[in-house]
């Protein structure tokens, strides 16, 4: 009757403790990479937006609003314009904030309960420290202990979405706040412009003729707007409307009022600022929208960079289970946004960036978790290897059965003295090993049992233990059944039917 030794439990239970602090220290490594990301950008916006709205001027001065009537609309627009991206921002920079919260609030949960784990753990092993004899319902305990561990970084993991979450939200607060500040540079521009405009109707005013007066405040305020579209770039925004023919006619107008030709300028300077109104709003709409998803594409590229720098490319190439050429076109996506950035085509830019980032993700992830059961499966390699060297095999020998591919199947040969029951044994990546031992004449099958059950007896020596689960021809010869299970992860062999 056999069981498991102290030995076994106490190594089971210090796994169990370095799964756990591994598990903690890479979602705490995840959530702050995630969390840091664009955040430095968005307080250094914020605080500039803030030092420009103390300065923003919300009221025209007393003596001029008479002169503003039906003027302000626009200004009051971009104000309001203004708020709305500014209060935008906060909203969600406040979302952020509560996201990272629950975060917080989740994993800090998660490393009580892993910390009580642990707890458990040394409790378990004070409690074995000097007994004797089998410790299988001990053994079952840590193994319980180290499933609910595994149980509860797998929560921690999923969790981090709401990390990610936060970091949309801020990204999305810094365009907001960027926008805002455009707006309020924009509405101080036109609350000079209506200053100046408010003092040059102050001047028509001493004019006692009404036609007088009202053409030559039209006239102040068509060469406004003009000036006003004519710093803008409004054949790149304009859409055509400030065109040869408005031009023109904006001309013929102040010539009349130039000329004295009041009543006959009055209508057509009345239409031509209406024109000329909707032009200027044309073209601050476009300009700002073009600045805004501008800002946008270049700051999820600017994003997308900082993060995928700490990505390593020769290990996701080795172990994502992409092909290398996929791996590479993905960076090479990100990069390649800029030049669709540069041709001012933001849109398909930022789609293309958050496309390659999520690809990115998923392999960087699937990079780790492989590398992973790469490193396990080649610790079960080399505890095969020494106990077929201490059974007195030649040196073993180990190669990838693909060769360059570190995800296919490790394999490990070593022959036997006098070449009878040489081992050819195969590792999966997940800790399965398949095996067969060769060369075994006919009614000589007990030197087959013979051989598997020395390697099982060096392997138990090492902490390594495994079932068979098919004895081939062998199946029906007197032999010993060792019952056991490997330490990390159980592995499953096979004897072949090989004369």
């Amino acid at each position: 009757m056999s069981g498991i030794k102290q030995a076994t439990v106490r190594s089971n239970l210090s796994r169990a403790v370095q799964f756990v602090r591994e598990g903690l220290a890479e979602c705490r490594d995840e959530a702050n990479l995630v969390s840091n990301v664009g955040r430095k950008d968005f307080n250094q916006a914020k605080n500039g937006v803030d030092a420009v709205r103390q300065g923003l001027h919300r009221q025209l001065p007393e003596n001029l609003r008479q002169f503003l009537d039906g003027e302000t609309a626009q200004w009051q627009s971009l104000l309001n314009r203004h708020d709305k991206s500014y209060g935008n921002a906060i909203a969600s920079e406040k979302n952020a904030s509560e996201k990272e919260l629950q975060y917080n609030a989740l994993r800090n949960s998660a490393e009580q309960k892993l910390s009580a784990i642990e707890q458990d753990i040394e409790r378990l092993k004070d409690r074995i420290s000097g007994i004797g004899g089998y410790l299988d319902r001990e053994n079952e305990q840590a193994l319980s202990l180290r499933r609910e561990a595994k149980e509860i970084l797998d929560g921690m993991r999923s969790n981090i979405i709401l990390a990610r979450v936060a970091q949309t939200e801020r990204r999305n607060a810094f365009s907001k706040l960027a926008e805002s500040t455009e707006f309020a540079k924009s509405a101080e521009r036109e609350y000079e412009r209506l200053i100046n405009l408010g003092k040059d109707r102050l001047e028509v005013q001493r004019i006692k003729e009404e036609n007088e007066r009202q053409a030559k405040s039209l006239r102040s305020d068509i060469i406004s707007l003009r000036r006003k579209i004519e710093q803008k770039k409004y054949q790149k925004f304009g859409n055509g409307l400030y065109n040869t023919s408005l031009q023109n006619e904006i001309e013929t107008v102040l010539n009349l009022i130039n000329e004295g030709n009041f009543e006959a300028a009055i209508p057509q300077a009345k239409n031509i600022k209406k024109n000329l109104n909707h032009v200027a709003e044309t073209i601050e709409t476009q300009e700002q929208e073009w600045k805004a998803a501008k800002l946008a594409a270049e700051k999820a590229l600017a994003d997308a960079k900082e993060e995928i720098a700490s990505f390593n490319v020769d290990d996701m190439k080795k172990f994502s289970g992409s092909p290398a050429q996929d791996v590479e076109a993905a960076f090479a996506k990100v990069n390649s946004t800029a030049r669709l950035i540069a041709g001012e085509d933001f849109a398909n830019a930022s789609r293309c960036v958050a496309e390659a980032l999520n690809s990115l993700r998923n392999m960087n992830e699937k990079t780790s978790e492989n590398k992973k059961l790469s490193e396990q499966r080649n610790e079960i390699a080399d505890s095969i290897m020494q106990a077929l060297y201490d059974s007195d095999y030649d040196t073993p020998m180990f190669y990838l059965k693909d060769e360059g591919d570190e995800l296919s199947d490790l394999c490990v040969v070593a022959a036997a003295p006098g070449g009878i029951g040489n081992m050819n044994l195969r590792i999966g990546l997940q800790g399965g090993v398949k095996f067969e031992v060769a060369n075994i004449p006919e009614g000589r099958e007990q030197l087959c049992i013979d051989s598997v059950l020395n390697m099982q007896k060096k392997l138990a020596e090492n902490e390594i233990n495994f079932d068979v689960t098919d004895w081939g021809r062998a199946e029906n010869q007197n032999k010993v059944h060792l019952d056991v299970r490997q330490k990390t992860q159980e592995a499953k062999q096979t004897i072949q039917r090989q004369g």
